[in-house]
């Protein structure tokens, strides 16, 4: 019997552990509305937030160009620039062509998305590019934060998960093939180490300005909710066997 009790407070113990999700399905991040750098260079990083009644959520865009044309040179924080069309990530302070997008002329460049919650990166929304072939990334939710401030694209291409490589995207809204659910996410310029260069990608200079994301934001329901731990579920599985057999022991 007491083998009984402490097997079923177990299982109890660790169903109590298994969060549901709640997906709010696509949730629009529009960046122009929320952030207005009147053109010029403001900062390496922006936030906004999405409010969902009583959750809210906090998206932070960081822009980040290596030092060199090379896969193997490290990645930094770089300025961010809003143009007419959307953001883009500005590595040397000028506002000349070509640094008024994020693109591959010379240095590669890309934006790292941080939520607060995880997310399903659905569609990019691009103001302006030109050919703009990318690359989408996520980062494997278990791993904790990730770093991306001197590490090099081709370690980026061994510790994230490549999920979709787009030749020539549209402008406005165009999709992602994903169904990863993470709370760090890059769009960045395509590079060779991210894909094979087939289909139409190139390695030709590509350019874009993003104007926003959708996403599905998935909710951890439990999560500040009080939640008995497992021990205590034992423990008070123990206490209510102690007290049967105290009674039965009285009655018999």
């Amino acid at each position: 019997m007491l083998k009984g009790i402490i097997g079923t407070c177990l299982v109890i113990a660790a169903c109590s552990t298994q969060a549901a999700t709640t997906t709010v399905a696509d949730t629009y991040w529009n960046f122009k509305s929320a952030w207005n750098f009147g053109g010029g260079l403001n900062a390496t990083s922006a936030t906004m937030d999405q409010d969902f009644g009583s959750r809210n959520v906090s998206m932070t865009l960081t822009g980040f160009a290596t030092a060199s044309d090379s896969v193997n040179s490290p990645l930094s924080e770089a300025n961010l620039s809003e143009y007419g069309g959307g953001f883009a990530v500005n590595r040397n302070g000028s506002e000349n062509n070509p640094n008024h997008a994020t693109d591959s002329n010379g240095p590669e460049e890309l934006m790292l998305l941080s939520f607060s919650e995880e997310v399903t990166l659905k569609s990019v929304n691009l103001g302006w590019r030109k050919d703009g072939d990318m690359s989408i990334l996520a980062y494997n939710p278990a791993a904790g934060a990730p770093g991306v401030s001197g590490q090099s694209l081709s370690q980026l291409a061994s510790s994230w998960s490549v999920e979709d490589n787009i030749n020539n995207p549209s402008a406005g809204g165009q999709a992602i093939s994903t169904s990863f659910s993470s709370k760090y996410w890059i769009v960045s310029v395509f590079s060779s180490v991210f894909g094979n260069v087939s289909g139409g990608l190139d390695l030709g200079d590509d350019y874009f300005k993003l104007a926003g994301v959708t996403a599905d934001v998935h909710f951890d329901d439990f999560r500040g909710s009080t939640v008995p731990e497992p021990a205590s579920l034992v423990l008070m599985g123990l206490a209510l066997f102690g007290i049967g057999r105290s009674r039965y022991k009285q009655s018999a």
